[in-house]
């Protein structure tokens, strides 16, 4: 009988390692709260951790928080199970025009997903404390956002969430549980319930895209291309009600989501037709 290879990870291992991700996040986070509550009783300054405001602490947090944590967990993984740099990267993603039909996608994906959210938040209102992070995240000088949202997240969480985790599930189950078991977890990683729906569903159709084309680089890209929509949503470039600011139905103007949906449905048919599956799949799962 052939004997069957194991892939990491499997599904409990995906588990077990997006706990291991946000137990870290709260160990890094404690430590740095622990140090300036420390620094402030020597000093006897006043404890102030306000990384809105304070540029070090906004760095310390935001970028080196998900450079150390993320970078940091995904690299003892490569290393701790023999997983090449060229296996999670995938294809070079030189195929210029599916970066075109991937911005359409995710572009019209912002704005179903925007629309889903205000139907999420008749029932389930966001929290201050939610609304107090978000303004923190969003409060800093225009670049260090920037780099948080377009450069840091994409890069970091796609190389652990797509380039780690999903590739190893895409080995051990079929590929659409493979997507949803990934998509979920991608979820959960955020910590709250309004960021996790559209992560859980931005997590579907990014997942997709690599599934479709093998490339990481389309699915760092896809990230991008949400967090910038976000990112000029949160600048006022972009002025829509219910997208931008609330508005008086709690919803978008119907033109509005129309548009996104012709996008989502020209992105999706432009991606099939373009790209082939580029991932090694096994569809039953393996002994591990």
């Amino acid at each position: 009988m052939e004997e069957k290879r194991s892939y990491y990870p499997n599904v409990k291992q995906a588990i077990v390692l997006t706990l291991v991700c946000i137990l870290l996040q709260f160990l890094y986070g404690g430590l740095i709260g622990f140090v300036y509550g420390f620094r402030a009783g020597l000093t006897g300054e006043e404890y102030i951790f306000d990384p809105a405001n304070n540029t070090l602490q906004y760095i310390i947090v935001y970028i080196l928080g998900s450079v150390i944590v993320l970078g940091g967990l995904s690299y003892y993984i490569t290393r701790k199970k023999d997983i090449s740099l060229s296996a999670i990267k995938g294809n070079s993603g030189k195929e210029g025009i599916l970066y075109l039909y991937v911005l359409l996608l995710m572009a019209g994906l912002t704005i179903i997903v925007s629309e889903v959210s205000n139907l999420f938040e008749l029932f389930v209102a966001k929290s201050d404390f939610f609304t107090g992070v978000m303004e923190g995240l969003l409060g800093q000088n225009i670049i260090l956002v920037f780099i948080v949202m377009c450069v840091v997240a994409p890069v970091f969480e796609e190389i652990l969430f797509r380039g780690i985790i999903l590739r190893g599930l895409l080995k051990n189950i079929k590929p659409w549980p493979a997507i949803l078991v990934s998509s979920l977890l991608f979820a959960i990683f955020h910590l709250n319930i309004w960021q996790g729906i559209s992560s859980f569903l931005f997590g579907i159709f990014m997942g997709w895209v690599l599934y479709r084309t093998g490339s990481l680089y389309l699915v760092i890209f896809s990230h991008f291309v949400i967090n910038f929509m976000a990112f000029l949503a949160s600048r006022n470039v972009i002025n829509v009600p219910g997208y931008t600011y609330p508005s008086e139905t709690g919803f978008q103007p119907l033109w509005f989501n129309l548009i996104g949906l012709i996008l989502v449905i020209a992105g999706i048919a432009l991606i099939k037709q373009k790209s082939d599956n580029n991932i090694e799949i096994n569809t039953t799962v393996l002994d591990q």
